[in-house]
């Protein structure tokens, strides 16, 4: 019982603080549908996707390989890594869009000046560093400051971005306002660890990054190709609908993913936060993690069913009343994805457990295969319905099969 309520408590901390962290973007997004043109939010929907897809690149995952690490110094070269990992591959991003303009003679999407470029290889840069730091606070299993931290995040890039489109900044407004906040924000995070940029700037070696990712080898070799790909499986369809069906359209399913994964962040990530704590210990002290993973499958399947049974009844007519009549399609996507939605809302959380068994390996297959099947789907000449549908009927199959390799890790099977 004192395990179940520590863990219930942890929960409870954690959701708290991400269902505000969720609630202000989102809460703005009505606002924003009403005052700016539905191409200005695909363009910054899909300049952000292109963000998230560099994002874990930058990373190397070597953020998650914080809770492998066994002792404090350990926790900070990591952070120090990743400091150093992210910025070179800023550089490259840059240097490769250079490249390409000179070759093509255009920059890879033609809608985006070269400022939103480097705004967005900036930003990626900076959320590296971010979301290592609160990584570190889940690590040190302090939940209200990991909670704090990302309610931070959220408002500032919120309330910025509202201020700039509200006196008519548009796309420039939403862009620059998210790199800001998060820059403030991420010095802030730094700060309250006790770091400073001249102290991390002065500790870093070359030596000492090299030395961990050689230590952490497993994570940017197997853990960055799946996380990548299932980046590039989130966003694909995104990029793929701007090219052949217009901002419009890409903004109306890119507002859907946000209204859905909206619960998915909300609960299902609170859920993980104290499940990777939990289950890396049991697996640590009994070489099975059975008794997390079936508390978080059960509260899981608990809290997916009724609102995404709701969403796929009633879909279509709440994104018409909240967001107004110009985004009818949004909910129709939304109907459609509410199945696939809950699946994921279940499974992804549980896939956790390959990485606290050293499987990444099954995990980047998985995600091989959805990218397969996206790029597939999406590159067929259809109607947009009809894709969206095909798409959530595979989606959801692949997350079926997900939480059987996850039931095997979590026993301590052999693969």
């Amino acid at each position: 019982m004192p395990k179940l309520s520590a863990f219930l408590a942890n929960v409870m901390t954690v959701l708290v603080g991400t269902a505000l962290a969720q609630a202000l973007p989102l809460g703005i997004l009505p606002i924003l549908t009403r005052i700016l043109p539905s191409e200005a939010l695909g363009h910054y929907f899909v300049w952000f996707g292109a963000v998230s897809v560099l994002l874990v690149v930058a990373t190397a995952r070597l953020d998650i390989a914080i809770f492998s690490a066994r002792t404090q110094q350990e926790v900070e070269a990591l952070l120090r890594t990743v400091i150093a990992v992210s910025a070179m591959v800023a550089c490259a991003a840059l240097v490769a869009t250079f490249v390409y303009a000179c070759a093509t003679g255009t920059l890879p999407l033609s809608d985006f000046s070269t400022g939103y470029y480097v705004s967005g290889v900036v930003l990626a840069w900076i959320l590296a560093i971010n979301q290592t730091l609160v990584a570190i606070f889940v690590y040190r299993a302090e939940f209200r400051r990991m909670a704090r931290a990302k309610i931070l995040l959220a408002a500032g890039v919120s309330v910025a971005q509202l201020v700039l489109c509200v006196v008519g900044a548009d796309l420039a407004g939403l862009v620059y306002a998210h790199v800001g906040a998060a820059l403030v924000v991420t010095l802030i995070l730094l700060r309250e660890l006790g770091l400073s940029v001249s102290r991390v700037v002065r500790e870093l070696s070359w030596q000492e990054v090299r030395a961990t990712v050689k230590a952490y080898y497993r994570f940017p070799v197997f853990s960055l190709p799946s996380d990548l790909a299932s980046s590039l499986s989130a966003q694909i369809p995104l990029f793929l609908i701007l090219q052949r069906f217009g901002a419009a359209q890409a903004a109306a399913y890119a507002l859907t993913f946000r209204i859905l994964a909206g619960p998915v962040g909300l609960l299902a990530n609170s859920v993980l936060a104290a499940f990777k704590e939990q289950a890396s210990r049991e697996f640590r002290e009994t070489g099975n993690c059975m008794g997390a993973y079936w508390q978080a499958l059960r509260s899981l399947s608990a809290l997916a069913v009724v609102p995404f049974a709701l969403v796929g009844v009633f879909g279509e007519w709440a994104f018409v009343v909240v967001f107004g009549h110009d985004w009818v399609q949004a909910g129709r996507f939304a109907q459609i994805l509410a199945v696939m939605f809950a699946l994921k809302f279940v499974a992804s959380p549980l896939s956790y457990t390959l990485y606290i068994t050293n499987r990444q390996v099954h995990d980047l297959m998985w995600q091989i295969a959805l990218l397969i099947m996206t790029v597939t789907i999406f590159t067929f000449d259809a109607d947009l319905i009809e894709l969206i549908v095909v798409y959530s009927a595979g989606y959801s199959a692949l997350y079926l099969a997900y939480l059987v390799i996850s039931y095997g890790a979590a026993r301590g099977a052999r693969p």
